[in-house]
């Protein structure tokens, strides 16, 4: 299931005590993977969502949005995850948050 964040499958920002329930019947309901994103890249917004989907026993595949523009070698690229459960972008990744808890 793609996640936005605190804002679950919509546009607005739901109750924490919704989103929570919301994640824990889509577990029930045979939903596995949740892929998490924040539009702003707000990290408390991935980590909420992260907590939900691991406290309701899915798998969290958390992910960064990049728009700059990747064909331009002069720009640097970015090395983000860290503290996430990713290992800086070579395609590993924890499902358990915080990671090594």
């Amino acid at each position: 299931m793609l996640f936005r964040g605190a804002n679950a499958v919509g546009y607005t920002s739901y109750p924490d005590n919704v989103v929570r329930e919301f994640v824990a019947e889509s577990v029930r309901c045979g939903v596995d993977i949740f892929r998490i994103f924040d539009s702003l890249n707000y990290v408390d917004n991935l980590k909420f969502g992260m907590d939900a989907v691991r406290d309701a026993g899915g798998v969290v595949e958390a992910t960064l949005c990049y728009t700059g523009d990747l064909s331009d070698p002069k720009r640097s690229k970015v090395r983000a995850g860290a503290g996430l459960g990713v290992d800086g972008g070579r395609g590993r990744r924890s499902t358990v948050w915080p990671p090594g808890g």
